[in-house]
């Protein structure tokens, strides 16, 4: 294997370990601030922080196995359905700080959708587009 491909599975090994939904932030501070155990309404958002987290690390791992496969002829459904998971991810976090009463994180529509919109860029950009990378045959 040459070293770029090993620099990348790397740094893919380093995101998606370092990667955690918006859901599951919002309910480590509720849980180091020790205020989920008197509201029954915020302990019951934070008991559907795992399924976040496995949406996340699903999107994460299929999104690329699936733009290789197909050869970026999926890309724009890929994109829009990370769009949507993350925009309900980001939803679920507002309302989990919202019934645990953590004022600095509950989001309002806007902000949600530039975090959204922000973050499909940066997946644009970072991802390139598939097939343009290849190495060219020589010619003689």
């Amino acid at each position: 294997m040459n070293i770029k491909k090993t620099i990348f599975l790397l740094v893919c090994l380093i995101i998606i370990s370092s990667c955690s939904s918006k859901t599951k932030q919002v309910a480590l501070i509720v849980k180091e601030n020790g205020q989920a155990v008197s509201n029954e309404e915020c302990n019951s958002f934070i008991k559907n922080t795992a399924t976040q987290e496995l949406l996340k690390y699903g999107r994460i791992i299929f999104t690329p196995i699936l733009l290789a496969v197909s050869a970026g002829t999926v890309l724009i459904p890929v994109i829009s359905a990370n769009a949507a998971l993350d925009t309900q991810d980001r939803l679920n976090a507002s309302k989990l700080a919202e019934k645990c009463n953590i004022k600095s994180e509950i989001k309002t529509g806007k902000d949600i959708a530039f975090d959204v919109v922000k973050g499909v860029t940066l997946g644009i950009i970072t991802s390139g587009t598939p097939g343009l990378n290849s190495t060219p045959l020589p010619t003689d």
